[in-house]
């Protein structure tokens, strides 16, 4: 993502094939609504195509960065700060913070 990290071949292509429409519906909406937040949302792989997104966005919109916010849930790490190859597996997904993702829906989805 040019000077914004490494992110994984599958998770930006997904991008890549639903972006230029997208950027030009995000363009024209920016412009007429300068007031207004701009959110990329989404769950698992929505999540990630929205965390890419917004990068993408606020890289070719500067100005829209303090307006600009990504709310994502049950998102896979997409990819890493820094240009370093990294392996990534299913395990990246199911477990946060050293638990199983299944341990927060046992408890409740109260802190573990």
């Amino acid at each position: 993502l040019h000077n914004a990290g490494s992110v994984h071949y599958y998770f930006y292509s997904a991008l890549k094939t639903m972006w230029s429409p997208m950027e030009r519906l995000l363009e024209q909406l920016k412009d007429d609504m300068p007031n207004h937040r701009i959110v990329f949302t989404g769950h698992s792989l929505g999540g990630a195509i929205a965390s890419i997104a917004s990068t993408v966005f606020v890289r070719n919109f500067p100005k829209t960065s303090n307006r600009t916010h990504s709310i994502t849930f049950g998102q896979p790490r997409v990819g890493n700060l820094h240009n370093a190859h990294r392996y990534f597996d299913i395990n990246d997904h199911l477990f946060y913070f050293g638990h199983h993702v299944s341990d927060y829906g046992v408890n409740g989805c109260r802190d573990l």
